[in-house]
């Protein structure tokens, strides 16, 4: 893409960003409001909301163990991803927390 096209895409592509991290965040927050009773860590708060953000995870990270198993070049790549998705699932566990509290 050329400097200009990229600068006219910006704009839209920020925009779906940001409603894609809002719809996310309502969705971890409405899933955490109706199962934080069923959570190990009791009363709530940032701590109970990254355990329910790491259960979240796992389905991912058994997704990327399962089949870096077949793609053992990217392997690396996947693993970094995973790790990725933990922080973020956790950052978004710890801001719902607070949040809710």
């Amino acid at each position: 893409m050329s400097p200009e096209e990229m600068k006219k895409f910006m704009g839209p592509a920020l925009a779906k960003s940001a409603v894609l991290s809002l719809a996310f965040g309502f969705l971890f927050a409405w899933f955490y409001g109706r199962f934080h009773g069923a959570l190990w860590v009791a009363g709530g708060g940032p701590l109970a909301a990254m355990e329910f953000a790491t259960v979240l995870w796992v389905p991912i990270l058994l997704a990327m163990v399962g089949s870096s198993v077949w793609y053992m070049k990217v392997k690396s790549l996947q693993m970094a991803t995973c790790w990725a998705w933990l922080i973020r699932m956790n950052a978004a566990g710890i801001a719902v927390g607070l949040l809710m509290r």
